[in-house]
């Protein structure tokens, strides 16, 4: 099982459970996460994402919670997630 199939499993049983918490960030409950991720997902499509397409997510680490919609947004909409890391600078 896809963890993005995972995702849809745990929203449906656990949906007010929180699923990811950041400290002194937030969290969001399975449910939430599930719903963002599906609208972020046919936001993709619609903006002409292909199947298998590459979706770059550049993001700091005090947007882990958007990170982690993306990720599982970019595998709902048939993409293929490309996690970059924001902390590294040009060389120099």
């Amino acid at each position: 099982m896809l963890m993005d199939e995972h995702l849809g499993r745990m929203a449906e049983e656990f949906p007010d459970k929180t699923a990811f918490a950041v400290v002194d960030v937030g969290s969001m409950t399975f449910a939430e996460w599930d719903s963002a991720a599906n609208a972020m997902a046919r936001n993709l499509l619609r903006a002409g994402l292909p199947e298998g397409g590459r979706v770059a997510i550049h993001l700091h680490p005090e947007l882990a919670l958007r990170w982690l919609v993306s990720y599982s947004a970019a595998h709902r909409a048939g993409g293929v997630a490309v996690p970059m890391n924001p902390r590294f600078a040009p060389a120099g």
